[in-house]
């Protein structure tokens, strides 16, 4: 790599780039249904490039600081009962 190569590669930081519609829901652990539902609520912005949906690294660091935040345990999840 030379010095010019180097000195781009460097220069990104971590909020470069994007994540594709299934790259974003791996990392943030949500499903396609409310992927679409929070950029249909306009809480997440995306980018289009034909026919791909990308969302900015930074606009998903955005976002995910801006989920409310829970406290001590997580919210109880409702039992089934037994039939």
């Amino acid at each position: 790599m030379n010095t010019k190569t180097k000195a781009v590669v460097e220069s990104h930081d971590e909020d470069d780039g994007a994540y594709s519609v299934d790259q974003f829901c791996k990392q943030y652990s949500i499903g396609k249904t409310a992927f679409y539902a929070e950029v249909t609520a306009k809480r997440l912005s995306v980018k289009e490039h034909g026919s791909r949906t990308l969302v900015p690294r930074s606009v998903a660091r955005a976002w995910f600081e801006a989920l409310p935040a829970t406290r001590g345990r997580s919210p109880e999840r409702h039992e089934v009962a037994a039939a």
